[in-house]
Formats: structure tokens, sequence, C-alpha cells
């Protein structure tokens, strides 16, 4: 029995069938891909020397860890496949039924016993393969999500590549605009500073040439006006009376005339000279004001391009600043993409690996418990089997049988297990197949994970690509930008800069047109100016002419008798009178007089003789000055002091001589008397204090004197009565209620120097010393004294030299004609014309000869037309030259 037992197990053993071999595992794909283009734009940029752009333009990998391996699951720790034959068989019931039975259950338990060990052995073994297969495929799979996550990158990365060679090439285009712009915009400033240099330049030709043209003019208007003046006193004078008498006016006139003639037209040449050679220096200083404006605009050049070198270059710099921005930008999204894909991947990986380990345990767990179910179900039929033959043991014991009975008992109890075995046999291939089922689903199931993981990467290149291509987009848009601003700013620059030459240039027409029109101006009035003192000379030619045909006239009518004398003396006063009332002076003096005089008589009565030397104090003033003006001194306050001075004076002894009459109780006719003595009086003294003839204005002053005499007497005084003089009638007049006026002390006026008599040098209204460096020199006193000795006749010096305004007087070497610095003053000078002609000219000459030629007679009015102050006065010595 023993021995059938062992011969059962080793047909057992070689009935198990051989594990399947393992199914090898999938390879992953290999093989090297293509160069991408990313790649092959980085290797042009590269080769062609742009290592910068082909840096910008460099992928950004992000490495991914090393793949998880999915390796094989060992099969679960199972206990050793059951032994039926040890455990139910080996039964002997000694014989007959009980030993058939035994028999064919021993024979039954080996054959079921490897039956269920085959079946067990096959279901673990094909959980095996698909445990394997379900591992290969894990790893394939997460190669493929390796490969897909690598793609994607890939993608994204070309995609930025891409997106930065477009803007690369738009901060290109705009560079190459700005550049254009930079070019045209420098041509454009110089041409609009050219056309306003060369308009500015050209002002000075231009205002030089119109000055030019208007010193010719007015230089022919001053010599036309002065050769006018000039024929006016050539031809003074009207002749008439017999041969003698004519002779004698025809050299008076060519005498004064003559002389007069020639000075204005030498006058009038200078004068002409002068204006022409202003008006040239004019010329030139246009000019020269010219260039500067054009220098100051040529100037503006550098600073404009200067400011668009600045503008370009600082348009360059943000292109270049946005380009690398807008490079490192896409960089940092294609990382942080890369990144998510790169995370993406490995979870992918990780859960892979992990679904593969769980899916192999949950196969070999299920193949195990199957195995040991089939194992389980061969125990139970063997249990089974075994307690019927235990049963027939008890039945039949050892009862005989014969073979028939016994090939029954064993054909049944063999059939019953072999029909069990069969049973289990045909589980095998039922396990089999549902855990192939699970292991497809399985392989199904990691197949979806890699199509998603694809889908995923696909989705990310999706949307980072868009949101690259939107952030290239706006990047181009901003590029496209800045060549505007900086264009902006350029022109802005050149059209402030050209503005303001602009400016420039009109500022300078400007100040040439009023430049222009000022000089114009001005040659005018000199033009005016030496025709009127033409004409002035040619009346002063006209008055001294006549005054010469006059004292000719006397001479020869050779009157001797008092009445002509008288005649004589009426017609002077008469000229006085004339004179008198031709000075403006005189009327402005008078009616301040009368005015101020009426008020203080109308308000104050006979106390208005208390303010009688202040309203002559200010009438005297205003007179000098009003003669000041209209003369045209430059100093028109010249003399106004001392007019007041003497005016003071004066109203004190006429205030003093009438209040002595009122005490005194003097009538209207007395009052009348005592100021005409005064008046006769003061005349003759203010006449010798000014070395003019002692009666001269004398019938004028007695006349106003008596005028102002009736004006004052008939002012009504406030209160009642008439004004200072009494009433009508003669005699005592009672005195007034109010007690006369007490007159205070009078200040005493200034000194006057007496009247010199005798020869010698004296001066009226001269405010310089003389001798001194603005008047005269002692050469020039010791000339011109000498000449009033030598013909016994009084010599007047007036113009520059009395004023005390002479110019480098002390240079005798220096010409007179001309007012410029290397000229000196002249002197102007009077005479008297009868002394001139009765000296055949002799007079004149001398004076012309004074001083190396300084010396000008200007007129021959004295003595009937005495010189006005200030004035210097010499006076012959009695017996001639000392």
């Amino acid at each position: 029995m023993a021995e059938e037992r062992e011969q059962a197990r080793r047909e057992q053993a070689q009935r198990v069938p051989p594990r399947a071999p393992a199914r090898p595992k999938p390879q992953g794909r290999t093989g090297e891909r293509g160069e991408s283009g990313a790649a092959r734009v980085i290797s042009l940029q590269q080769s062609a020397g742009n290592r910068a752009v082909a840096a910008r333009l460099a992928p950004h990998p992000v490495p991914m860890p090393e793949p998880p391996r999915v390796d094989v699951v060992p099969p679960p720790a199972r206990e050793e496949s059951p032994d039926l034959l040890a455990t139910y068989g080996g039964g002997d019931a000694g014989g007959g039924v009980s030993a058939a039975a035994h028999g064919a259950l021993d024979r039954g338990l080996v054959e079921l016993s490897a039956t269920a060990r085959a079946t067990a052995e096959e279901i673990r073994a094909h959980a095996r393969e698909e445990a394997e297969a379900v591992a290969a495929s894990a790893s394939e799979a997460v190669q493929g999500v390796t490969a897909a996550v690598e793609a994607g990158g890939e993608a994204i990365g070309a995609r930025r590549v891409a997106v930065a060679g477009e803007i690369g090439a738009a901060a290109g285009q705009e560079r190459a605009a700005v550049e254009s712009w930079h070019a045209g915009a420098a041509d454009g400033a110089r041409e609009r500073l050219g056309g306003a240099e060369e308009r500015a330049r050209g002002l000075g030709a231009e205002y030089g040439a119109r000055a030019e043209q208007v010193g010719r003019e007015t230089g022919e208007r001053v010599r036309g006006g002065t050769e006018s003046a000039a024929e006016r006193s050539a031809t003074a004078g009207g002749g008439g009376g017999n041969a003698a008498v004519a002779n004698a006016k025809h050299e008076v006139r060519d005498k004064v005339g003559g002389q007069a003639a020639g000075r204005l037209r030498g006058e009038g040449q200078q004068a002409a000279a002068a204006v022409e050679g202003e008006m040239a220096q004019a010329a030139a200083a246009f000019e020269g004001r010219a260039q500067e404006a054009g220098g100051a605009i040529a100037a503006m050049g550098a600073p404009v391009a200067s400011a668009l070198g600045q503008a370009a270059s600082g348009a360059a710099g943000v292109l270049a600043r946005a380009e690398a921005e807008s490079a490192a930008g896409l960089g940092e999204g294609e990382r942080k993409a890369r990144t998510a894909l790169a995370q993406r991947g490995g979870e992918l990986r990780a859960k892979l690996a992990a679904d593969a380990r769980r899916k192999q345990v949950e196969l070999l767990d299920a193949a195990e418990r199957a195995a040991v179910a089939v194992e389980q179900q061969a125990r139970s039929v063997a249990e089974a089997a075994a307690a019927e033959v235990g049963r027939l043991d008890e039945e039949v014991g050892r009862a005989p049988v014969d073979d028939e009975v016994a090939e029954q008992v064993d054909a049944q109890i063999t059939g019953a297990l072999t029909g069990a075995g069969q049973e289990i046999r045909a589980a095998g291939p039922q396990a089999a197949q549902a855990v192939g089922a699970a292991a497809q689903r399985t392989r199904e199931a990691i197949t979806g994970v890699v199509a998603g993981a694809r889908d995923d990467a696909g989705r990310a290149v999706e949307q980072v690509g868009g949101a690259m291509g939107a952030a290239g987009g706006r990047a181009r848009a901003a590029l496209g930008q800045v060549p505007g601003r900086a264009r902006a700013a350029g022109d802005r620059v050149v059209e402030e800069v050209a503005a303001k030459a602009g400016e420039t240039a009109d500022q300078t027409a400007a100040a040439f047109g009023g430049g222009l029109g000022e000089m114009t101006g001005r040659a005018g009035e000199r033009a005016d100016e030496v025709q009127r003192r033409g004409q002035d000379v040619a009346g002063q030619v006209d008055t001294n002419v006549a005054a010469g045909e006059r004292r000719v006239d006397s001479r020869a009518q050779e009157q001797s008798s008092w009445l002509g004398a008288v005649a004589d003396w009426f017609a002077r006063q008469w000229d006085d009178l004339v004179e008198m009332v031709s000075n403006p002076g005189f009327w402005v003096g008078l009616l301040i007089t009368v005015v101020l005089g009426g008020l203080a008589v109308f308000f104050l009565g006979p106390y208005a003789l208390l303010l009688l030397p202040f309203i002559a104090a200010l009438a005297g003033a205003a007179s000098q000055l009003t003669n000041n003006v209209w003369r045209g001194e430059a100093d028109p306050w010249k003399g106004v002091w001392d007019a007041a001075v003497e005016g003071f004076v004066v109203g004190a002894v006429f205030s003093a001589a009438i209040a002595v009459g009122l005490w005194a109780g003097l009538g209207a006719a007395g009052i009348l008397a005592v100021v005409e003595v005064v008046t006769v009086v003061v005349t003759v003294v203010t006449n010798l204090v000014h070395g003019e003839r002692p009666t001269k204005n004398l019938l004028a002053n007695m006349m106003f004197a008596w005028l102002l005499d009736r004006v004052f007497r008939n002012i009504p005084v406030r209160g009642g009565g008439r004004g200072v003089g009494g009433g009508r009638g003669s005699g005592r007049q009672p005195p007034p209620r109010q007690e006369p006026p007490r007159l205070e002390p009078r200040q005493e006026p200034p000194r006057q120097e007496p009247p010199v008599k005798g020869g010698g040098m004296r001066t009226r209204g001269v405010t310089e010393p003389v001798p001194g460096p603005k008047t005269l020199t002692p050469g020039e006193v010791a000339e011109l004294q000498a000449i009033a000795d030598r013909y016994q006749t009084q010599v007047d010096v007036v113009g520059s030299r009395a004023r005390g305004e002479g110019r480098n007087i002390d240079k005798p070497q220096l010409p007179t004609e001309g007012k410029g610095e290397g000229t000196r003053s002249d002197i102007d000078v009077r005479v008297d014309g009868d002394v001139d002609i009765r000296s055949r000219g002799g007079l004149s000459n001398d004076i012309a000869n004074a001083s190396n030629g300084a010396g000008k007679v200007i007129s021959s009015g004295l003595p009937d037309s005495p010189s006005t102050p200030p004035v210097i006065e010499f006076h012959p010595n009695p017996g001639g030259p000392r």
C-alpha cells in the first residue's frame, strides 16, 4: 500500500502542468527625436554670431525626477497543497468490498490531488503572468507619461521661441523706424534752423542798405537846406543911396553875408558828413548784430541734435529693455508651465506605479483565493469519498464479494472522484478568465491614464501657447508705441527750437526796424535843426545887414542936431520894446506878476507889499526858465536861480519904495511917481550890472510900470476899498484904519559884481571859471583881449565855451570840425559889425585865426543886439593893446 501511494504521488507530480513562461515586458519607444524648430532657430542665431539673442531664445527645461520603477509584486504566501491520499486514504479493510473500496479511494485521491494541485498552480501561474503584464503596461505607461510631458514642454518652449522671435522682429522694425525718423528729424531741424539763420543774417544787409539810404537822403537834405540859407545870407540887404552909400552897403553885405554863407556851407557839409557817417556806422552795427543773431540761431543746432540723439537712443534703450523683459517673461512662463507639466507627470507616474502594485496584489490575491477554493473543493470531495468508504466498511466489513461487486464499487468510487476532478479541472479556466478580465481592465485603465496625460499636456500647450501669443501681441503693441513717443518728444523739441529761432529772427527784425526808425527820426530832427539854424543865421544876417545899412544911412545923413540923437534914442527904445514883447519869457513873468499880485492885493490890501519880492522872484525864475526852453538850452535850469535872486531884490526895492510912499500919505499920482522913479533907477542899475546899454528897455519898463500901477490900483480889496496906490486925484490920502505894515528887515540880495569900468574881461551867467578847462585857456583869453584892445571894440564869447562845455580846449593841434573824440570845441564870437566893416574884415580875420583857427564869428550884431547870458565879454582897454 505504501508503494502504491508513492507511485500515485509521482504520477500526480508528473501530471502538474509546467508554469507558463512570463510574458516579455513591453519595451519603451526608443530612438532619437528629430531636431525641433526652436533648436534650429537657436542654432542659426548662434552661427550668425547673435549670442545674446540665442541666449534669450534658449529653452528653459525643467528636470523631471527619475520615473518610478514598477516591479512585479511577489505572490502572497500560501500553505502547502494538501496531500489527500495521506489525509483521507491509506485505509486497509483486509479484503472484499472494503479492499476494493479503499483501493478505488486511494487511486481516486491520488488523481484528485494531482488535479487539484495542477489546477491551483495553473490559476496562480496565470495570475502571475497577468500581474507581470500589468507591471509591464504600467512601466510603458510611465514612459508614455514622461514622453507626453517632455513633448508638451518642448512644444511650449518652441512656442516661446516663436513668440520671442516675433517680438524681436517687431523690436527690430521699431528700431529701424526710430533710426529713420531720427535721420529725417535731424535733416528737418538743420533745414529750418538754416532758414532762420539765413533770414537773420540777411537782415543786416537789408537794414544796412536802408540806413545808408537814409544817411544819403538826410545828407542831401541838410546840404540843400544850408545851401538855401547860404544863398539867402549872401543876397541879404537892399542897397540904395548914392554911390558911396551903395558901396558901403555892398561891402557890408559881402562881408557879413559872405562870411555867414561860407560858415553855413561848411557847417552843412560837416553836418551832412556826420549824418552819413553815423548812418554808415549804424549799417555796420546792423550787419554785426545780424551776424550775432545768425550765430545764436546756428548755436541752437547742437542742442537740437543732442536732444534728437537722446530721444532716439532712449527709444532704442526702451525697445531693448522691453524686448529683454518680454523674453524674460516668456521664459518665466515656460518654466512655470514646464514645472506644472513635470509635477502633473510625476503625480501620474506615481499614481500609475501605485495602481499597478495595487492591481497586482488584487490579481494575485484573487488567484490565490481561487486556488485555495479549488484545493478546498478537492479536500471536500476527498473527505466525502473517504466517508463513503468508511460507511461501506461499517456495512459490509470484510464480507467477501465477487469480482463483479468489487468492480462496481471500484467503478462507483472512481467515477465519483473522477467527476469531482473534472469539475475542479473546469474551475481553473474560469478563474484564469476572471483574472485575465480584471487584468485587461487594469491595462485599459493604465492606457487611459497615458491618453489623459497626453490630453493634459496638449491642453497645457494650448493654454500656455495662447497666453504667450497674447503676451507677444501686447509686447508688440507696446513696442509700436515707443517710436511714436520718441517722435513726439523729438518733434516737440524741434518745433520749440525752430519757434525760438524764428522768434529770434523776428525780434532782430523788429529791433532793426525800431532802431532804423529812431535813427531816421533823429537824422530828420538834426536836418531840421540844421535848417532851422541856417534860417536863424540867415535871419540874423538880414538883421545885421539891415542894422549895418541903417548905420551907413545914419552916418550918411550926418545929422548933428540933438533932434537926430533924440530920434535915434527913441528908435533904440522902440527896438528894445519890440525885442521885449518878442520874448516869451517876458510874457510868462508879466502874467505871473499880474495874477499873483492881483490876488495878493485882493486878499491882503496894502500888506500885499510883503509878498511882492517873492512874486517878483517867482516871475523872474519863470521868465528865465521859459527863455532857456525856448532857446533849446541843454540845461533848462541854467541861470534860473540868479534870475530869482535878481527878481527878489527888485521886488524888495519896489515894495520898500511904495511902502514909504504910503506911509508918507502920497496919493495915486505920488505913488505912480515913486514907481516910475524907482523903475528908472532899477533899469539903469540892472543894465549896468549886466553890461548892457544903461537906458536899454527904459521907456518900455516905465510904460509897463504905469500899466501895472493902473491895474493894481483898480483891484478891489476884500472888505472894501481899492488896491495899492490910493484913489483918483492927488494930495495926501488918509491912511487906512489898520496899522501900516511893519516892514521886516529885508534879506540882503546876493552880492552882484559891480560894473567894471574900463577894459578887461567880465562874465555874465557863466558858471565855470575863466580861464578854465571847459571855457577858455589862458592863451585864448590873452588873444581875445588883445583883439579887443587892437580894434577898440567889445568881443563876446558865447556858445559852448561860455556854457562851460568846451571839449579838448587844451589841445590846439586838434581840428574843430565835427563832434567826435578827436576834435575840440570852436570859439563862437559876436562882434560889432561897424568895426569889422571899418577894419575891412581885419577884426573877423583875427578872430578866425585865434587859438590856431578855433575862432568863429557867428554874429555882427553888437552893440545893438546884446549877447544873451551866458557870455564872456572882452572890453577894450583905453589906449590900445597892453
